[in-house]
């Protein structure tokens, strides 16, 4: 490992309380651990492979895989009967397949939003279905990434909810 990949994960498992896993007993699992919680903070795969030096293919392996367990999570939580964990392990889901902060959830949920469209309209104070149907398509339209026909699109979806 790199020293620049070393200070980094320092500074990484500081943030989030992981002091405590030391890099003296280091290893691929906790460089994975990092990866995806840099990719539901939003990370760009850009700026994972230059901070960490994951490759797009990787990361997306790493994903389906982090994805497929939380799914089995979800599915072992249910047949114990935790019912009180699955609103939470379903926001986990949503944010490790899309890459998101739990703010963006509402929104993503919508046909034609990611993870850089929900974040563009997130930017903008649109922060769910509602306030997208409290906006003008004009102005929607105007918001970067999402144009005109975007804007058409969301308005009809949210007019196609309510019926």
């Amino acid at each position: 490992m790199r020293q620049n990949e070393i200070e980094y994960f320092e500074r990484l498992f500081e943030k989030h309380r992981l002091h405590s896993c030391g890099l003296s007993s280091y290893d691929y699992s906790l460089k994975n651990l990092v990866i995806l919680l840099e990719w539901i903070d939003e990370s760009s795969e850009g700026k994972l492979n230059e901070k960490i030096g994951v490759e797009p293919g990787d990361l997306y392996r790493m994903v389906e895989t982090t994805y497929w367990l939380a799914y089995c999570l979800y599915e072992i939580a249910k047949l114990i009967g935790r019912k009180d964990l699955l609103p939470e392990i379903n926001i986990l889901r949503l944010r490790i397949k899309y890459g998101i902060k739990s703010e963006l959830i509402p929104l993503i949920q919508l046909e034609g939003i990611g993870r850089i469209r929900a974040r563009s309209l997130y930017k903008v104070g649109i922060t769910d279905v509602t306030k997208i149907d409290k906006t003008s398509e004009s102005k929607l339209a105007n918001i970067p990434k999402i144009g005109v026909k975007l804007a058409k699109k969301l308005k009809n979806q949210i007019k196609s909810y309510q019926k």
